[in-house]
């Protein structure tokens, strides 16, 4: 049940990052996934201890690449002294959404619109969102979406 996995994992992580002999200055969970910024040194301890908390419950952990990584549906990105987010869609996504001509109510297709528009606008930082904006709409394209509606909605955001 999801309210004993939130209890779990707050135990879990009041005991594990209490025992450390260091901060972790940014931690965030989502359920059972989590992002922290670890001192390098850190990362191997903060994994024993996640892991030793359960014999059930397993961590496995992922390193920035090309000063990026991911999280839940956000990249996080370091450029120079600070983070950047983009829209970030896993490899498998296929951009299928429900198509325009199908027997689903109206309110389904304008909502569809406006949840793309706002992950393209609300995860994204300014340079990436016209590119992401774009993404959208030739998405909605795809799945036979008309011009004039898509452009309506996108304005509406």
């Amino acid at each position: 049940s999801p309210i004993l996995a939130d209890m779990v994992m707050d135990d879990l992580e009041t005991q594990c990052l209490d025992s450390l002999n260091f901060t972790v200055p940014t931690y965030y969970i989502f359920v059972d996934d989590v992002f922290a910024i670890v001192p390098r040194k850190g990362m191997e301890k903060i994994l024993m201890n996640f892991n030793n908390y359960n014999e059930r419950l397993r961590f496995t952990y992922e390193m920035k690449v090309d000063s990026s990584i991911s999280f839940l549906n956000v990249k996080i990105i370091r450029s120079g002294n600070r983070l950047i987010t983009n829209w970030f869609r896993k490899p498998t996504w296929s951009g299928r959404y429900i198509n325009y001509y199908s027997n689903h109510p109206l309110k389904y297709k304008i909502n569809t619109i406006y949840n793309l528009v706002d992950h393209a606008i609300l995860l994204s930082n300014d340079c990436f969102r016209q590119e992401n904006i774009k993404l959208v709409h030739d998405t909605l394209i795809n799945n036979c979406f008309p011009e004039h509606i898509i452009h309506r909605h996108i304005q509406k955001r």
